[in-house]
Formats: structure tokens, C-alpha cells, sequence
């Protein structure tokens, strides 16, 4: 899946991994830790992959995937409550270095971006520029698009103010 895989979890507090086992035709995986709905997935694959959640809660959990390989659960930090409102959605990117950056938003308009620090998401800024609601972010090449169809910068890390609209929101 690529970094756009969000929305898989919506209106749950619960993830369900509910690919039935070949055999048994059984539930394989429950993942539990939000309090309140969950608002988006998104996984980032690697040699670690992980996947993020956003919930309604007002945090975020990164979930360590590599257990899956050997049959077992994935693993969970401790919720991140650095928002103050629902996280509506996640995006990342891996540089040309191989640095991977993730960017949160929620109801209030806030970006914020994150680094992957001895398995824990470490904040690293807010991005300013938004007054409202921010309901999906995507990478692309040029910069950081926003719900709001908003451009930001990546290279420089700021918001240019220059609203980008696609023909079909015009």
C-alpha cells in the first residue's frame, strides 16, 4: 500500500486485520488503544513497516508491523497527544537520503511533522497556514497538499500562501 492508504479503519475505536486465515477462516488480528473513533491508516512500508492511526481521540499511534511477518501481533508506542483536536489524517516520505518525515493534521487547521526516532514518532515542528480543518494530505513531488488544497513547501518547510486548486474543485 502506498502512503494514501488512510480511511480503512473509520468509525471504529478498534483495527481488524480481517483477512480470515486460510485455514480457519478466523479473525487474525485485533488492534486496540483509541479511545474514540479511529480517523485514518496509513502504512509506510520498509525494512521496519509501520502504521499509523489517527483517531478522533486526539492522538496518534505508530504500530510496529514486523511481528506479522513471524505471525505475531503488531506492537504500539504509547498514544502521541500532541494534538489539541481530532487527527483527521497522516501522510509520509522518505528523502532521496532515505530520512522519512510524516506529517499529522487535524480539525484546527495544524500540520504537524514527525520523525521516527528508536521506534517512537519524535515532533520536530508545526506547519502554519491553515485556519480550518485539514481532512487529507499527499505527498507529491513539489510539495505537501493539503485537504484544503493548499501547496506547502517541503524543500524550504513553509507555507507559500498560494492556494492551488484542481479543476474539479474550481
Amino acid at each position: 500500500m502506498g502512503q494514501d492508504s488512510q480511511s480503512l479503519g473509520r468509525y471504529c475505536k478498534s483495527l481488524y486485520d480481517d483477512r480470515a486465515n486460510d485455514q480457519t477462516g478466523e479473525l487474525k488480528h485485533e488492534l486496540q488503544g483509541h479511545t474514540d473513533f479511529v480517523k485514518s491508516l496509513t502504512i509506510i512500508p520498509g525494512t521496519t513497516p509501520y502504521l499509523i492511526t489517527t483517531s478522533s481521540d486526539r492522538s496518534i499511534r505508530l504500530w510496529d508491523l514486523t511481528p506479522l511477518k513471524e505471525g505475531g501481533m503488531p506492537k504500539s508506542t504509547l498514544p502521541i497527544k500532541e494534538h489539541t483536536r481530532p487527527v483527521d489524517c497522516a501522510a509520509w516520505r522518505f528523502d532521496e537520503a532515505g530520512h522519512l518525515t510524516i506529517w499529522t493534521a487535524d480539525s484546527m487547521g495544524v500540520i504537524k511533522e514527525w520523525e521516527i526516532e528508536n521506534g517512537r514518532l519524535k515532533y520536530v515542528k508545526d506547519w502554519k497556514g491553515h485556519e480550518t480543518s485539514i481532512s487529507c494530505l499527499h505527498v507529491v513531488e513539489d510539495g505537501l497538499w493539503s485537504g484544503t488544497s493548499t501547496l506547502l513547501d517541503i524543500a524550504d518547510a513553509s507555507f507559500d500562501g498560494q492556494e492551488c486548486h484542481l479543476p474539479s474543485i474550481q
